[in-house]
């Protein structure tokens, strides 16, 4: 059950110009490095600079593939432990 409460909540993440300039120093420090910021990269660095907090692992990777295009590949699987087996108790094993 989530909390509610009757105050309100700052948004602390980047938009507008201090996006832009963060992601823009990003791809500049990835040129000096002679390394490349790619699409998906700089794509999941605007959305964690967005949060401004802390975020959850797969949080960025749900947003990232919402809107992907007809016929673009969906994500790999990354939990094969939410199948249909249950999941073995890692001391269960050392029996």
């Amino acid at each position: 059950m989530a909390a509610t409460c009757d105050h309100p909540h700052e948004r602390l993440g980047l938009k507008g110009r201090a996006l832009k300039a963060e992601l823009k120093a990003a791809e500049s420090r990835c040129d000096q490095a002679e390394q490349r910021l790619t699409a998906p990269r700089r794509r999941v660095l605007e959305l964690l600079l967005e949060a401004g907090q802390p975020v959850k692992a797969y949080d960025p990777d749900r947003r990232l593939w919402r809107g992907r295009r007809a016929g673009q590949a969906a994500p790999p699987s990354t939990a094969p432990w939410n199948s249909s087996r249950s999941r073995a108790s890692p001391t269960a094993s050392r029996a």
